[in-house]
């Protein structure tokens, strides 16, 4: 199977932002985080390797992603309004280490906050542009 196949194999297209948005767990807030892509199915984040300790600390050993979940909160423009805050919840799938100091997370929506998916979609729909994200 090569990449390309792969990427058909992907629910939803990837739109390439550049959002701020606010991270934290049920325990504690992680501060402030950049979205790097988002889909209809989840988005890409990208924080700091302190960010990411707090996360997974490290155990020794190879790295295991226990089952985490993490909340979002970022504002988008919709065709309603200027800003529309989007609040959700979503469990971490991955983890990427792409510099000493910046990682990436990927992360599959759970549960959106005050029926804000309705307030995604628009955004989605009318803001974003499709850009393919090279491998």
């Amino acid at each position: 199977m090569d990449i390309q196949d792969l990427m058909e194999q992907r629910r939803a297209p990837r739109f390439n932002t550049e959002l701020n948005a606010e991270l934290s767990t049920h325990e504690n807030s992680l501060g402030d985080c950049v979205i790097c892509n988002i889909s209809r199915s989840g988005l890409q984040i990208e924080c700091s390797m302190t960010q990411a300790a707090q996360l997974i600390p490290n155990q020794g050993g190879p790295p295991r992603i226990p089952d985490i979940q993490l909340t979002l909160s970022f504002s988008v423009p919709t065709s309603a309004r200027d800003k529309t805050l989007i609040r959700v919840t979503c469990d971490l799938i991955y983890v990427r280490r792409v510099t000493r100091e910046k990682h990436q997370l990927g992360c599959q929506f759970r549960e959106f906050h005050d029926d804000c998916n309705e307030h995604l979609e628009d955004f989605l729909r009318h803001f974003a542009t499709s850009q393919p994200k090279s491998v």
